[in-house]
């Protein structure tokens, strides 16, 4: 399959030569087609859109294909695939697809972890040069990483990329709780939000780590109602 790694992972590629849609041979040209762009300094367009371009296959056909089995929308597939070109938008086996929010000390992505095949965020740090900001944004991660529990945001691991820190975590679906207010929710769901995330703070206080900025947005709101706490950017070892 020659330089076209990413639907090898995602499986397209595999699929479309073992249904026979089409022949190795033609799929190798449009590797290579890609693997020419990137020689000439170009962003290689997606296998996918290639395919499509040439009309090789019926968008429908080479939608199914692509979305079969591997659960990955053929529009998620593409962003992978533009990422994966782009040497500023990796960070070791991940690859940022877009920005989701900006804060003080670093920003949140949305990214595709290339060796387990999932999407997460990845918060990455903007200052490395400050041994006070990577000392903190490593604590960060260390504290959230300790804590497993149902509506607080989970922390999988560290790394660094080009002397720039980051860590992924799991990239909840919704909006933060100062959004989530307009317009005001019931009572009765404030309520049991409020209670949710003060069961998460007392399982958090137990395990020694003092939370030290609870404020909306650092509540996120599933797109189910589930809340989650997140951001441990200021938290305390207590021990």
């Amino acid at each position: 399959l020659g330089y076209f790694i990413g639907l090898r992972e995602l499986g397209g590629a595999r699929r479309i030569l073992e249904t026979g849609q089409l022949s190795r041979d033609a799929l190798n040209a449009l590797l290579a087609e890609q693997d020419q762009a990137r020689q000439e300094g170009r962003t290689p367009p997606p296998l996918e859109t290639l395919i499509d371009r040439k009309g090789l296959l019926s968008r429908d056909i080479l939608r199914r294909l692509l979305d079969r089995k591997t659960g990955v929308p053929s529009e998620l597939a593409t962003k992978i695939e533009q990422a994966r070109s782009d040497p500023a938008r990796k960070r070791g086996k991940f690859l940022l697809l877009e920005e989701l929010g900006r804060g003080g000390m670093g920003t949140v992505h949305r990214a595709w972890q290339t060796d387990l095949g999932r999407i997460v965020a990845l918060k990455v740090l903007i200052l490395a040069d400050e041994p006070d900001l990577v000392e903190r944004f490593l604590r960060e991660a260390r504290l959230a990483s300790r804590l497993r529990h149902s509506n607080i945001v989970a922390v999988y691991e560290f790394g660094e990329s080009d002397g720039r820190a980051f860590f992924s975590m799991d990239l909840v679906e919704g909006t933060s709780c100062n959004q989530a207010v307009v317009p005001r929710p019931p009572v009765r769901r404030t309520l049991e939000t409020t209670r949710t995330v003060a069961r998460a703070l007392q399982y958090a206080h137990a395990q020694g780590v003092l939370h030290r900025d609870i404020k909306p947005q650092n509540i996120l709101i599933a797109k189910d109602g589930t809340p989650f706490l997140t951001d441990f950017g200021l938290a305390r070892d207590v021990n």
